[in-house]
């Protein structure tokens, strides 16, 4: 059985950012235990878990915001607000991740390393 989904996966030449859901807690875990939002830099394969505050839906679009980025999308693409910059990403297929991706996801959520 797999021990976590990935939801949404947007993606640039620097950086992805990855919703996950945990697949192995309890419908009584809190959303904030089952749902992640990751920042995963591709040249450190260094992970930042962003701390959700809350999202809005709109007809078109989505957004996302965390005590430290606002995440805006929609059906191709993103833009992240992080540290200062504004990042452009495009809307990937989560079934797509790299395998070494997850892995580095896998051990970042589970605090395998």
């Amino acid at each position: 059985m797999d021990r976590f989904q990935c939801l949404y996966y947007f993606s640039s030449d620097d950086l992805c950012v990855i919703e996950t859901k945990r697949l192995d807690l309890s419908s009584q875990a809190s959303m904030s235990d089952i749902y992640k939002w990751l920042v995963y830099f591709k040249t450190t394969r260094k992970l930042k878990t962003l701390s959700f505050r809350n999202m809005i839906k709109e007809e078109t679009c989505e957004f996302r915001s965390f005590v430290d980025a606002e995440l805006k999308f929609d059906l191709v693409g993103a833009e992240l607000v992080y540290q200062d910059k504004v990042f452009h990403l495009a809307k990937e297929n989560p079934d797509l991740i790299s395998k070494e991706i997850k892995m580095d996801v896998l051990n970042h959520l589970f605090r395998l390393v």
